[in-house]
């Protein structure tokens, strides 16, 4: 990749996470109907067509981009083929979190603005759903009839169980990251289950 086009994703990275950021303000100050695009796109120093151009919409410019596996994380654990699922799930959960540059005060400001709206709690549901069912697929790729599909939806179902215990945890600390709260709280269930 050239200079200028990592310029240019640089650029549109910060924007787009300056969108998401307003959204979520707008949200917590006003509530989810209390702004317009016309509102976010003042907010944000953009056009409303330029909004367009990041998010379809206001519910996904509240909640930010879907979480997703990348072809590269995928190539990954398609090469882990025969290790342990449970530290596969590790692997992934790093690859989605460790990329949010995200504090304490944005999480708990999520966790409000979420909680206090059904629909992003339902779009947030649906969200999370979809990157289970696609970790679930990737992993029955990967490894076929060594895993039945129920005991790969448990799996996958517990790790997304353990992550929220291990954002309570994160928000209630001073120190470490996210990933490392991850981590630990993935450990700690593991001794619990042997």
């Amino acid at each position: 990749m050239g200079q200028s086009a990592k310029t240019v994703l640089r650029r549109r990275t910060q924007t787009g996470y300056r969108v998401w950021m307003c959204a979520q303000q707008l949200t917590d100050e006003r509530g989810f109907d209390g702004f317009t695009m016309d509102d976010l796109a003042e907010l944000a120093g953009v056009s409303r067509r330029t909004l367009f151009n990041y998010f379809p919409g206001k519910a996904d410019a509240v909640l930010g981009t879907a979480p997703e596996l990348t072809s590269d994380v995928l190539v990954t654990l398609s090469e882990r083929r025969g290790s342990d699922l449970m530290e596969d799930l590790l692997l992934l959960g790093g690859e989605i979190l460790g990329p949010l540059d995200i504090t304490r005060a944005q999480v708990e400001r999520m966790k409000r603005v979420i909680i206090s709206n059904p629909r992003l709690l339902t779009l947030c549901y649906e969200r999370m759903a979809a990157l289970s069912a696609q970790t679930v697929a990737a992993i029955r790729a990967r490894d076929g009839d060594a895993f039945d599909g129920p005991r790969t939806v448990l799996a996958v179902r517990l790790v997304g169980a353990i992550l929220d215990a291990a954002m309570e945890n994160w928000l209630a600390q001073d120190d470490g990251t996210l990933v490392e709260a991850f981590e630990k709280a993935l450990r700690g269930a593991r001794e619990l289950l042997s």
